[in-house]
């Protein structure tokens, strides 16, 4: 794993922790202070997750363009896609519990 993709990985864990406390307090104490700073939070994972995945996908065909192609490598490649999904899958499962709960806040607040 390249290290570009470990700091991001790292990056997107920090910031899908302050999403889901952020989203948490718009559920027990809503303001508009949080949810305006929930916005750009999300923003910035969904963008960092596009970036950890193309990277995924960059390395993946990197490793294609160095090895034989045999029918032992299909196998390899397959599992190179469905590696370089996890991070996506992850930051949008996260998004989607944080913004669950800032709706429940949401509710609240009108």
């Amino acid at each position: 794993m390249s290290p570009l993709v470990l700091v991001m990985v790292t990056v997107l864990a920090v910031l899908g922790i302050t999403a889901l406390v952020l989203g948490g307090g718009m559920a027990v104490k809503p303001t508009q202070r949080r949810y305006e700073s929930l916005r750009p939070i999300t923003v910035a994972m969904i963008f960092g997750a596009l970036c950890v995945s193309l990277t995924g996908l960059t390395n993946m065909f990197v490793g294609a363009s160095r090895n034989v192609w045999e029918a032992k490598f299909i196998p390899v490649m397959f599992a190179g896609l469905a590696e370089m999904l996890v991070p996506s899958l992850a930051v949008f499962g996260v998004l989607t519990i944080a913004w669950g709960l800032a709706a429940l806040g949401l509710r609240r607040m009108d």
